[in-house]
């Protein structure tokens, strides 16, 4: 969070604000305090339920996850469901047929001066006690 603060000054004469804006401070304090679990490392709001946390748009959670991802916070990928369904086709046979459905957004946050960024790599077995 600290390194997203420091990302909303402002760094261009004539603009309000840096490469973050205050709405996309505020979908990453949704996203980190109101939906990462940070037990099990996973968060995969939809959209409309992040700006409903936020208090935004929609369309302004689009541009801030944009906005996020450029600035290396996050990375996100598709959540799919595959739904297989038995159906008949034109001859009277039956097949198979597969519709992949979107559900939501996974997240993944990254630490922007973390170890991994220093040359050292992630070992799960020597974690620093709590």
């Amino acid at each position: 969070m600290a390194f997203a603060r420091g990302r909303m000054r402002r760094t261009e004469k004539g603009k309000a604000y840096g490469a973050i804006t205050a709405k996309a401070l505020a979908v990453l304090e949704a996203l980190l305090w109101g939906f990462h679990n940070a037990r099990s490392g996973l968060c995969f709001p939809s959209y409309a339920t992040i700006a409903e946390r936020a208090g935004c748009a929609r369309s302004t959670v689009a541009e801030a996850i944009k906005a996020l991802e450029d600035a290396g916070l996050l990375t996100w990928v598709n959540r799919i469901v595959r739904i297989r369904k038995r159906c008949a086709d034109l001859f009277g046979r039956f097949g198979s047929r597969v519709r992949v459905i979107r559900t939501s957004n996974g997240y993944r946050f990254n630490d922007p001066k973390g170890a991994a960024s220093k040359g050292f790599p992630y070992n799960a077995d020597r974690r620093p006690d709590p």
